[in-house]
């Protein structure tokens, strides 16, 4: 959904990006490259069963749902669009298969000066870096991966292209990392950001839609 910079309350976007056409599933990271003019998108591959009429917006008026056909799992991906891109259109570019490795892919972050995008792969616990022009099934060009890294379930992640750093935000820590951009394999972090004490036990939300009371065991259970 592409809003007007200046949008508030409850004003029609400019224009969606929608449809069977356009490999969208489940998007949970999405960045703007300027230079480029593109948009990219990480989708998780989860799609909801339902057809949807092209995602163009006229007068206002959103596109509206169309008919229940079932559900179905893609892989993950990566999906690139052209700036102005509306409606059921295809990418321009997708990474998506075995070799990339993608797991619940979140935050998208772009280095337009070395050409190469970063997603946080919560999947595997793993920071992923591809060419920004990479499509198909393909390796990324680094991993920071491993016990060292102290990356855990991570949601956030973003370059600091001035300090030539990259910086992930932990959903199953406490902790922000920060590594050096060009960081590979199971590095150390060069500083790290605590709001714990290190072994902390954390809740592990993550999007629970229940609750229930086993009264003989005075247990709460909630679907995660």
């Amino acid at each position: 959904m592409i809003y007007a910079q200046t949008a508030t309350g409850s004003d029609a976007p400019l224009r969606m990006i929608r449809g069977p056409k356009t490999g969208l599933g489940d998007p949970h990271g999405v960045v703007f490259d300027g230079k480029n003019n593109e948009i990219l998108v990480a989708n998780h591959g989860n799609q909801n069963g339902r057809e949807t009429l092209p995602g163009t917006v006229t007068g206002g008026r959103r596109g509206t749902p169309g008919a229940l056909v079932g559900g179905r799992f893609d892989e993950p991906s990566i999906t690139v669009y052209g700036g102005e891109a509306t409606g059921d259109v295809p990418p321009v570019r997708r990474i998506q298969g075995a070799k990339t490795g993608l797991n619940w892919p979140m935050a998208l972050t772009l280095d337009a000066e070395h050409d190469e995008m970063a997603v946080a792969n919560s999947g595997d616990s793993s920071i992923r870096i591809f060419s920004r022009t990479a499509t198909g099934n393909v390796a990324p060009v680094r991993i920071i991966k491993g016990p060292r890294t102290g990356i855990h379930g991570p949601m956030g992640v973003t370059f600091d292209v001035k300090n030539d750093e990259l910086w992930v935000a932990n959903y199953g820590d406490h902790t922000a990392l920060v590594f050096a951009r060009s960081a590979t394999g199971d590095a150390s972090p060069k500083r790290v950001i605590r709001n714990a004490p290190a072994g902390s036990p954390t809740v592990g939300f993550g999007n629970p839609g229940a609750v229930a009371y086993d009264s003989k065991r005075d247990e709460l259970l909630v679907p995660n």
